[in-house]
């Protein structure tokens, strides 16, 4: 039987499917009476019955155990050839099966161990723990409505709603006129049913400025629009019998001048803070991350800019809640920036490092564009470079409970080794079978040579003194 697919790290191809697909109906072939198997992922390790459902769930999520390569479990026979042909090969394949077995064994015990209540009873603690921990995962499989550990919702919950969980009540404030332009303009830009309004709005302006550049009327575009639009949407109206959809027509009247800030915000899996209630928290929750599709100009007279997605890194400095209506709200980020011109660059290990003394928007003016929808952020970790602290290395953070099924977007360079806030460790990663795969030799640093100590063979060594003083006591008895 071919189990190649075990070790092909694209867990999402059709040959691992496929080969999970020919496991599962070979080991559900030989199960007699019963309707579960030992689960052979890297999590559960032929310990814990599963259906095939979650078996199938299990393998493509955490993977095959790759030392799980003799189906013994699920009915696999070796025949006295195979077992011949792997002794030849192999002679230390039992003691390595005896060691993994010691270990499952000894994982098992840890497990049981927690079930005893009273020491003077192990055995019937043990017993009486495992029935009803039997019982709780049965009864739980038809509690759909009732919370139970396996559908227990996740920490980072955001309650199903794309735009986030904000913490609390929030507080409400009064939005200046600045804030007010780059939070509508923001909304307006990223809803698609105003895209056609934008395009219209934006060739009125080629026309009217034939001689300017590009990115000059893109400038304007920007600045004016939330004005044309809403003066535009008024005038058909009262001009013509177009049905305007209604959310056309609430989004042309603007927001409302108050809104409700917020001290953190749980979205897309993550728990984002404010940068000024982060200082207060020995965890970093505050750095955020947008891939964006935008228009690069090299210049003021670039005249043939570039459009593609960039990645822009920055700080969260405020969390705002601005309403249309009471069924239309949106919850906004407010960041600081990292200017990717002067503040952003990598290292010869294919590290991005960002500079925060580079901001993208150093005064707060009616162009800019320091906000972001809470749905489009993304979660990072700065570490400071500890040879020049100005500049603060990227680490990309992983969601709680969510697996990334190794992720071919590429766009924003090499991809980096994800980092887990609360990493478990493997212990089959760090126990070695064989004296051979330990690396007793450092790489990487220049060996020093140590000469050995000489000793003179005129000297007496430890040995002759000990035998002269035997020699002496038996003396000393004659």
């Amino acid at each position: 039987m071919d189990k190649s697919w075990i070790d092909l790290p694209d867990r999402t191809s059709k040959p691992f499917i496929d080969g999970v697909k020919t496991f599962l109906d070979f080991a559900f072939k030989n199960v007699v009476n019963d309707t579960r198997i030992y689960c052979p992922c890297k999590k559960c390790r032929n310990r814990f019955f599963v259906v095939k459902e979650a078996a199938e769930e299990h393998i493509i999520v955490h993977g095959f155990w790759s030392k799980y390569k003799k189906w013994k479990m699920h009915g696999e026979l070796s025949t006295s050839v195979e077992s011949n042909q792997e002794m030849e090969v192999s002679y230390d394949s039992s003691a390595d099966d005896d060691m993994i077995g010691m270990i499952h064994d000894t994982m098992e015990l840890l497990d049981l161990k927690k079930y005893v209540r009273n020491r003077a009873h192990p055995e019937a603690s043990i017993a009486n723990g495992y029935l009803m921990a039997e019982c709780m995962n049965f009864c739980a499989r038809y509690l759909n409505e009732v919370e139970t550990k396996s559908n227990r919702p996740i920490r980072n919950d955001d309650g199903g709603n794309k735009f986030g969980r904000p913490f609390g009540k929030g507080v409400r404030v009064r939005l200046d006129d600045i804030s007010w332009v780059q939070a509508h303009r923001y909304v307006l830009v990223n809803t698609e049913a105003v895209t056609q309004f934008r395009e219209q709005h934006f060739a009125e302006l080629v026309k009217q400025m034939p001689r300017s550049a590009i990115h000059h009327i893109q400038k304007v575009h920007n600045e004016t629009f939330h004005i044309w639009f809403m003066n535009h949407v008024q005038t058909l109206q009262r001009t013509s019998n177009i049905a305007l959809p209604e959310q056309i027509k609430i989004l042309a009247n603007g927001p409302d001048q108050f809104a409700r800030r917020f001290k953190g915000c749980i979205v897309n899996g993550f728990r984002f803070r404010t940068k000024s209630n982060d200082k207060s928290k020995v965890t970093q929750n505050s750095s955020i991350v947008l891939k964006a599709d935008t228009v690069s100009y090299a210049s003021a007279r670039d005249k043939n800019p570039r459009s593609g997605n960039v990645t822009f890194h920055g700080v969260l400095t405020d969390i705002l809640e601005i309403r249309y209506t009471n069924d239309m709200k949106y919850v906004l980020f407010k960041g600081d920036w990292i200017d990717n011109q002067v503040g952003k660059q990598q290292d010869e290990f294919k590290f991005t490092l960002v500079n925060f003394n580079h901001l993208l928007y150093k005064n707060n003016q009616l162009g800019d564009e320091p906000f972001i929808l809470a749905e489009q952020a993304e979660q990072v970790c700065y570490v400071q470079d500890p040879l020049d602290m100005n500049w603060h290395v990227v680490l990309k953070m992983t969601v709680r409970d969510v697996y990334d099924m190794y992720s071919k977007d590429f766009s924003c360079g090499p991809m980096l080794p994800q980092v887990e806030l609360y990493a478990q460790q493997q212990l089959d990663d760090n126990i070695h079978m064989r004296d051979e795969e330990v690396g007793w030799i450092r790489d990487g640093v220049d060996a020093l040579i140590v000469d050995k100590n000489v000793v003179d063979d005129d000297s007496p060594s430890d040995d002759d003194v000990d035998m002269e003083v035997v020699n002496d006591d038996d003396d000393v008895d004659k």
